[in-house]
């Protein structure tokens, strides 16, 4: 997370389970935004793209994050 930060992000696309609380989420909360997604490769995610994009959200629910 740390190198993605340093990138200076507007937002990051994220599958569910993926940010553990205390550790990826915690540091990069409230320097970017979160796109969640179902979709599994990035050629799924491109050509939903308009749609993904209104999905951005300055917080994740809590059963996006990994146990």
């Amino acid at each position: 997370m740390r190198g993605i930060l340093t990138l200076k992000p507007d937002a990051i696309i994220v599958k569910e389970g993926t940010l553990c609380p205390p550790g990826s989420y915690h540091m990069s909360q409230g320097r970017m935004k979160y796109i969640p997604v179902e979709e599994d490769t990035l050629d799924e995610v491109l050509q939903k793209l308009d749609q993904v994009k209104g999905k951005a959200v300055d917080q994740l629910e809590f059963f996006m994050f990994r146990e």
